[in-house]
């Protein structure tokens, strides 16, 4: 499949949700959620810690850097929540990536 960049800016408008998790870094997981704010769609990131959630707001553009930089450096697994299915994506222990989409 193609690179995570190409999935979720050729997918972006059945997304749902996209969820980083299996972390390598101190954040327990991340969920990206569209949100509509002042007729705006941004990206709402909640940064999951031990016992606190921290909220970051996104343009597209933000958030797929977001996505690029923390996934295989923080996160071993992202799933990308489609109204039509799922994409999700893992990293290996040679550091491949491999992304298997379920309708």
């Amino acid at each position: 499949m193609e690179n995570l960049e190409d999935i979720i800016k050729q997918n972006i408008d059945l997304i749902s949700t996209i969820i980083l998790s299996k972390p390598t870094g101190k954040y327990k997981k991340i969920k990206l959620l569209p949100k509509i704010i002042k007729n705006e769609l941004i990206w709402q990131a909640e940064q999951y810690t031990q016992n606190q959630v921290f909220h970051n707001n996104l343009n597209l553009e933000q958030m797929v850097e977001f996505c690029k930089q923390n996934f295989k450096t923080n996160f071993k697994q992202i799933n990308i929540l489609l109204t039509n299915g799922e994409i999700s994506g893992c990293v290996n222990k040679k550091g491949n990536i491999s992304f298997l989409k379920k309708q």
